[in-house]
């Protein structure tokens, strides 16, 4: 009895192995099925929830069937189906004026996903219709705002609410924060997946800041392995961005100048999300998860490679910004922006106003960023070169006050060395560099130097809190602009020194 026992055991497992050996394509096959036949059953639910609301008026299908989805989590399956259910049955009590349903279905979905921007500006949004909780909605976006500077979303209820209580010179700061956030610059990172047949992951996926030429043409290059059959770019999150002509070329990784491959983006069979495809371009639609994937050839996966990607990158300017600066209210604004003594707040207000209505977006554009009067780089010849340090503790911004800079030798070697007296507790550390057009510095070595030791900072897993005219690639950086520098958070400590050394390319 024992031995047939057995026999069975092990034919049963010879089985299995079989099957999970041979007939992957079998099972995934049969899991798709199964999870798709989950996932139709509550689509058509919420099909005929929305039909009942758009017929009758009745959201009662849509609450049983959030009834159903209560104890789904943000990465179950249905995820997506409770969102969009949470989306509608706020939306429907907005329109309908019951704010404090609204206000209570909103809730339910922050609490669901405390990241979700949609839901959080539907919950203030909400907030605000009520009078009692309008303050706490106001604030509540604004901290939200100040997070995330570069939401569309959230900028565009700031600023309409700004402006329906009258405070005008608050709608345009607000205009300018976002502009200047989402339009000049590009300095935010990108992230590079890639599969090896196993689907997308974190583990297999590298942060990485393009280098943006004044010309807006942007390029990064990744070193992958071998077995890769997808390749996935995300752009960054909340972006606003038109990806013209994007191209892909890759090499070998072991010969530097091999003959690279070109494919354009554009022309193959993209997944996209949270983007959609133009004639000649890719367009974010300024959602929070925006990402292209494709499949490689199948020589790709061979060898390991050098990927380089190129395109050239835009803004498109919102419709809302352009009616604050030359709707109704443009001539009011302007005189509360001369009043404010703000000089610089005057310049962008007088040089926004003036290319939108004369001479085009793209003068604009060239003016905004100081690029058109750029002079060529001539650090790569310099024997000396101006580095200054910054450091915050509780302060918002950088100041003159907390500043320290030197003239710095360049040796024969293109290398330098210099130190900072800072005496001081630091909680954010920015250095700035000369202007220049491409030039590249590399950063060997950072170290904060306080009384009890010396503590090194890594440049490649600093948080960079932010660029300015500056791109990174590993602890290279790329200098593109006028005033370029960057800034890093570290934990607060007192510092005496900071040390760095670094090359000139």
């Amino acid at each position: 009895m024992t031995r047939y026992l057995l026999l069975s055991i092990s034919i049963i497992g010879l089985l299995v192995w079989i099957l999970f050996r041979y007939s992957t394509d079998t099972i995934d096959r049969l899991d798709n099925k199964i999870v798709s036949f989950y996932v139709d059953f509550y689509r058509t639910e919420l099909a005929e929830a929305r039909n009942q609301i758009k017929e009758i008026k009745s959201v009662d299908l849509l609450e049983q069937l959030l009834g159903k989805l209560s104890a789904i989590q943000r990465n179950d399956r249905l995820s997506g189906i409770k969102r969009q259910s949470l989306d509608l049955i706020t939306e429907t009590y907005l329109k309908r004026s019951e704010n404090e349903k609204a206000v209570h279905w909103a809730e339910i979905w922050t609490e669901f996903d405390e990241r979700d921007l949609p839901g959080a500006v539907r919950l203030y949004t909400a907030m605000y219709e009520i009078p009692e909780r309008r303050a706490q909605a106001i604030e509540s976006l604004n901290k939200l705002r100040i997070i995330v500077p570069e939401s569309e979303m959230a900028a565009r209820r700031s600023v309409q609410w700004a402006m329906e209580d009258g405070r005008l010179l608050d709608a345009f700061q607000i205009c300018r924060t976002y502009v200047e956030r989402t339009y000049s610059t590009f300095d935010r990172h990108w992230t590079v997946f890639w599969d090896t047949g196993s689907g997308f992951k974190g583990s297999q996926s590298q942060p990485i800041y393009p280098t943006v030429t004044g010309q807006r043409d942007a390029q990064f290059e990744v070193e992958l392995p071998k077995g890769i059959v997808s390749l996935r770019l995300d752009p960054p999150p909340l972006a606003r961005y038109f990806i013209q002509k994007p191209l892909l070329k890759w090499r070998e990784l072991k010969w530097k100048d091999s003959a690279s491959r070109v494919i354009a983006l554009q022309d193959l069979k993209l997944r996209l999300h949270d983007m959609e495809r133009k004639s000649g371009w890719l367009e974010t639609t300024g959602g929070s998860d925006p990402y292209f994937s494709w499949q490689m050839p199948e020589s790709f996966a061979l060898k390991s490679r050098v990927i380089r990607f190129e395109a050239r990158l835009d803004n498109p300017l919102p419709g809302w910004v352009r009616e604050v600066v030359n709707g109704r209210e443009s001539d009011q604004i302007e005189l509360l922006v001369d009043q404010s003594g703000d000089q610089d707040l005057f310049t962008f207000y007088s040089l926004l106003q003036e290319q939108l209505t004369e001479k085009g977006l793209m003068l604009f554009r060239e003016q905004l960023t100081e690029q058109r009067l750029m002079p060529l780089s001539k650090l790569a010849q310099a024997e000396t070169i101006k580095i200054a340090v910054y450091w915050t503790l509780d302060q918002k911004h950088f100041s003159e006050k907390r500043t320290a800079d030197k003239v710095v030798n360049i040796s024969g070697a293109r290398r330098f060395e210099t130190a900072y007296s800072i005496n001081s507790v630091v909680r954010r550390l920015r250095l700035d560099f000369p202007d220049s057009d491409d030039a590249k510095i590399t950063i060997d070595q950072l170290q904060l130097v306080d009384t009890d030791a010396t503590v090194p900072v890594d440049m490649l897993d600093a948080n960079y809190v932010l660029m300015h005219n500056v791109s990174r690639v590993g602890s290279t950086f790329s200098l593109h602009g006028n005033d370029p520098h960057f800034a890093i958070q570290i934990d607060d400590r007192n510092i005496d020194q900071v040390l760095v050394q670094g090359k000139i390319q």
